[in-house]
């Protein structure tokens, strides 16, 4: 197939487990969406209750046009978009989901607030929702889904493929697309890395139209473009790229389970002992847990 005026879009990746950053991190990241996402590619940094879009910014790397919500580095003709993950709740059901499109400096309130307000909220900020890892994850959104369809109304796309869940989630994800397009939802379909590395960046992701930059001057021109190729990306032939991460993904849980652990150890600094426990990891012989 040609790829005349399409580009790939891996939109969802933390970068590392937990927020913070190195004095290069933006170039990094920038070399390596140039490397794998290619001319138009365009890659989602995610914040979760921190400010890692912002804290990326702040680091060295190439210069770049601000439109808010989204960066565009002309010299390499490729796109950072600002994500958030959202913990929310439906009655005692604890879930998530990914929006997309928040300007810098800019956040959806709250934690394990009710979904279907937080959802009108993300709507009246003009935000892109996507049903993330419905199926997987810490809190899956899927099983609420079953429980109100009204919900999908609020949402552009689905999360079809995440490089850091299990097989059987996401053929669950995929498996309920045509049941979606038999009631006349229409829906976007993504697949994303989802990486907690810088490794993990741009190995997985979706084709979608170019985002133009001369037809992108705000925040709300990002959305437009952004919401309006998701919701065509169905239509293209062979929309996704997919490869599961899971060195990454254990890794990850790895520090999480250490943070855990360390939090009931000492609650007044469990960052600080598990930076230093990082540290004696990174500095092993171990490539496991190289960064």
């Amino acid at each position: 197939m040609s790829y005349s005026g399409l580009v790939r879009a891996d939109l969802h990746n933390f970068i590392r487990t937990f927020s913070g950053s190195n004095p290069n991190d933006l170039g990094r990241v920038v070399d390596i969406v140039s490397e794998r996402l290619g001319r138009g590619g365009i890659v989602g940094i995610t914040s979760c209750e921190d400010t890692r879009y912002e804290d990326l910014l702040k680091t060295s790397g190439p210069k770049f046009i601000d439109r808010g919500n989204a960066i565009y580095f002309p010299d390499r003709d490729v796109w950072i978009v600002k994500g958030q993950l959202f913990n929310a709740k439906y009655g005692e059901d604890k879930c998530q989901f990914l929006a997309l499109g928040l300007k810098k400096d800019e956040y959806l309130p709250g934690r394990f607030e009710d979904l279907a307000q937080t959802l009108e909220k993300a709507k009246g900020m003009n935000l892109i929702s996507v049903l993330y890892a419905p199926f997987g994850g810490i809190h899956p959104i899927g099983p609420v889904i079953s429980q109100n369809t009204d919900i999908m109304k609020y949402f552009s796309a689905i999360n079809t493929f995440h490089g850091e869940i299990g097989e059987e989630a996401n053929k669950k994800a995929k498996d309920i697309c045509p049941i979606l397009k038999r009631n006349e939802i229409n829906i976007g379909a993504l697949a994303f890395s989802g990486a907690h590395s810088f490794s993990g960046i741009g190995t997985s992701y979706t084709i979608l139209p170019r985002m133009n930059p001369e037809d992108i001057n705000s925040p709300e021109d990002v959305v437009a473009n952004l919401r309006q190729g998701i919701l065509r990306s169905a239509a293209i032939d062979s929309p996704f790229k997919e490869q599961y991460l899971p060195f990454d993904a254990l890794k990850h849980k790895i520090k999480l389970g250490a943070y855990i652990a360390l939090s009931k150890i000492n609650e007044k600094s469990p960052n600080k002992l598990l930076s230093e426990l990082l540290d004696k990891m990174a500095k092993s012989q171990l490539p496991f847990f190289k960064l």
